[in-house]
């Protein structure tokens, strides 16, 4: 921070991504009040907070189980520089089930559906991971077939998410999901 002060008074000119990098950086190290602090004094640089921007400090507040203050910065990303984006309806989801909230990441994941983005593997997984986790075998291949239904293929991070079952003490369960998964992969190419 004191070099991009030093290379600004020296007549630079940083740009957003400048600002982002930086603001990552408080976050990773736990300064989120430093970098939240940062973030609000963005427009007295001369730069208007992206979706990027937002996201960055939505991840460390989510993940700190901050919601408050998430809801509050959510609030903020209307416009269009500001708008959610998939990566914003991922943090969401993937902290909500990383805080055991899995109804409500499977509340957030429906109105994704409802919006203009498509929910990847990455947007189920954690919630796959999760429900492994608490052991909830059903609710695993309930979302699995939700996921296939809406074509969303798994990937290496769903099998990992449902190895979780094995940490569990459910590794004949998990290899019966992963067993059905690969058959009802295989029946779905043959459609094709």
């Amino acid at each position: 921070m004191r070099l991009l002060d030093e290379i600004i008074a020296k007549g630079g000119k940083p740009n957003l991504v400048s600002y982002n990098v930086l603001l990552t950086g408080m976050c990773k190290e736990g300064r989120i009040d430093e970098a939240m602090s940062f973030f609000r004094d963005l427009p007295s640089k001369g730069f208007s907070p992206n979706v990027v921007s937002h996201n960055i400090l939505l991840r460390s507040l989510c993940y700190e189980g901050r919601w408050e203050e998430a809801n509050s910065l959510l609030e903020e990303m209307v416009g269009e520089d500001r708008s959610p984006s998939v990566v914003t309806y991922n943090i969401l989801i993937g902290s909500l089930a990383y805080h055991g909230q899995t109804d409500h990441a499977l509340k957030v994941l429906d109105e994704m559906f409802k919006g203009p983005f498509t929910p990847t593997a990455a947007t189920y997984n954690p919630i796959i991971a999760r429900l492994c986790k608490d052991g909830k075998v059903d609710s695993v291949v309930k979302c699995l077939d939700q996921m296939i239904h809406q074509h969303c293929n798994p990937n290496e991070g769903t099998y990992n998410a449902i190895a979780v079952l094995c940490e569990e003490g459910k590794v004949d369960e998990a290899f019966s999901i992963i067993q059905s998964l690969s058959d009802k992969q295989n029946s779905s190419i043959r459609l094709l």
